[in-house]
């Protein structure tokens, strides 16, 4: 355990040492079927990188370990807070991402009142965006038509694939059609990405699929209708912009909260499309209306996070960003006064500006160090963690014709008016490499209020995923063969492991990204299996000493107590 605890201390004193705000999320696994249930808390702040002149994104798992029963929202308030003053980052926090279960609501009320956010904790509570997009789809899946479809194209993969002998002639078939066949990815219930993954890899099945069912009477019962593969070769795109987002905003290194905004108005033109094309008849439009209900529910107002972040995008600024909320209702049949869009985004930009502007002077008045003032009130201080983000809003611009912000004629006075009115002609509104934390870190010096928002905002994740990754890699080290495990010992393999993956920048290549395309699957032992085990144990043997998957934890002096309670 020695290597955890020296780990540990250097992240405690790098949080003791620097002044930025931090960012957390948290999410609640439980091993096995009959397990214990665990709760991840998970750090998110933006550093500085001299070497490379920009600032970087970091994450880190603070903790990992069993929640007490009940599981309401005391309980989770309870558990974070502990850990937030463990690493004394009590007064750091500006926002926590969780997902839309009710008694997370209940735990952000109870945070909120103890920890005093700033702005009223209107920036406080992240709903996980991912978390929302799965609940948008399942509900435009669940429809009788699009249900019942589904139903019938599993019922055949499941004919020609419930067997040894039936997998084998089914191959050999594919074979002889020159067909490439694969290997099945069955869909889970409760993750629509994973229907649309089955889906994308199997359609291409088609000819095989209806020849192996034509050839007895049992499969013929299975066999669909030109007009099913019809409906469910143009699902698969239609779901495209929905993965695209859920793949994107769970991304580790990258700034997600600005991305949010472009996701959006990608979600809201696809919707406008297949409104004016899909024929009426078609079984996929009884998806658009629960799929319409569902996101008007939690978008219908854009998350005032997200409005910030996309001003602080110089590409956006304040008119793009109106602009688009502005196409975001009208695209979804919503009645919309543009101007007064525009002057509301205007005066939470600046309401928020002036927070930091006070921050900032009480900081210069102070005469505290002159890095404080360039990372301002306190959000800014370097730290020697490594990172880096990226963002891109090509797709975005597209839709919004690529139009520029207007020059603001009256004097620039300020930092919002400069920023505003200054045409930065060096950034490529179609580069998708354009790193949006290097330009803030650039121009600190002369928007130094401005940066510091910039640091603090693009520094929140609009996902649980981060805390989730943690699931399938705690899946391995606790198994059916490994069950009396000691808590901190099980804690330490868990954490250890994406702090060494955080020295590389291999966190978004963790253990949910092991699994092939299907990502991390909650509660389940897909991710086990002695291929994946020998993969990751190709590099845990260096960074532990030992392999932590396969080894007899009491030899190296660990006590794992007498754990008969958690044989699963």
């Amino acid at each position: 355990m020695n290597q955890f605890w020296t780990k540990r201390a250097q992240l405690f004193d790098a949080f003791k040492e620097a002044e930025y705000m931090v960012s957390i999320t948290s999410d609640i696994w439980t091993a096995g079927k009959k397990g214990q249930p665990y709760c991840s808390v998970t750090a998110h702040w933006i550093s500085e990188d001299d070497a490379m002149g920009s600032w970087i994104l970091n994450k880190r798992i603070l903790a990992f370990r069993v929640l007490p029963f009940p599981h309401d929202g005391q309980a989770i308030f309870e558990h974070i807070l502990s850990v937030l003053e463990e690493f004394n980052i009590r007064d750091k926090i500006f926002a926590v991402a969780l997902d839309n279960a009710s008694n997370n609501a209940s735990a952000i009320r109870i945070l909120a009142n103890s920890l005093l956010p700033m702005l009223g904790g209107a920036f406080f509570h992240t709903k996980c965006a991912c978390h929302i997009l799965n609940l948008i789809v399942k509900d435009g899946l669940q429809v009788d038509e699009v249900d019942s479809l589904l139903e019938k194209y599993y019922k055949a993969l499941k004919f020609v694939d419930s067997s040894t002998k039936k997998k084998q002639n089914f191959a050999e078939l594919c074979s002889r059609m020159g067909i490439l066949s694969v290997k099945i990815p069955w869909d889970i219930e409760t993750r629509w990405n994973s229907t649309y993954l089955l889906l994308k890899k199997t359609l291409h099945l088609k000819p095989a699929i209806d020849q192996a069912l034509s050839r007895c009477p049992t499969g013929q019962l299975y066999r669909l209708n030109p007009s099913d593969w019809m409906s469910l070769e143009a699902l698969v795109p239609s779901l495209d912009c929905f993965y695209t987002a859920t793949v994107r905003l769970s991304a580790t290194y990258t700034p997600t909260t600005s991305a949010l905004l472009e996701d959006l108005v990608a979600i809201s033109d696809w919707y406008e499309q297949q409104i004016k094309n899909l024929p009426e008849d078609s079984v996929l439009r009884e998806a658009l209306s629960p799929i319409r209900k569902k996101f008007l529910k939690y978008w219908s107002d854009v998350p005032q996070l997200t409005i910030i972040a996309s001003c602080l995008d110089p590409r956006l600024k304040v008119s793009q960003t109106s602009r688009s909320l502005s196409i975001i209702k009208r695209k979804f049949g919503l009645d919309v006064n543009e101007q007064q869009l525009e002057d509301d985004v205007k005066n939470l930009f600046e309401s928020v500006y002036k927070i930091y502007e006070k921050r900032y002077n009480r900081a210069r008045s102070t005469q505290q160090q002159g890095r404080r003032g360039e990372g301002s009130s306190g959000v800014s201080q370097p730290s020697n963690l490594s990172g880096r983000g990226r963002g891109s809003v090509s797709r975005l611009l597209n839709i919004l014709n690529k139009c520029s912000d207007t020059p603001i004629q009256q004097q620039s006075n300020t930092e919002i008016q400069i920023y505003i009115s200054s045409d930065y002609a060096t950034v490529k509104v179609d580069d998708e490499n354009f790193d949006i934390l290097r330009f803030w870190n650039q121009v600190k010096g002369v928007l130094p209020i401005l940066s510091s928002m910039a640091r603090d905002i693009f520094a929140v994740p609009v996902s649980t995923v981060a805390s989730e990754s943690c699931f399938s890699g705690a899946n391995r080290v606790l198994t059916d063969k490994r069950t009396r495990l000691g808590p901190e010992t099980f804690e330490a393999l868990v954490l250890l492991k994406d702090w060494y993956d955080a020295e590389t920048r291999l966190q978004d290549k963790s253990w949910m990204h092991m699994v092939p395309e299907l990502g991390e699957i909650r509660g389940t032992n897909i991710s086990s299996s002695s291929q994946h085990q020998n993969e990751g144990s190709q590099d845990v043997t260096q960074i532990y000493g030992f392999n932590p998957y396969q080894c007899n934890y009491e030899d190296y002096g660990y006590h794992l107590g007498d754990y008969e309670s958690w044989n699963y």
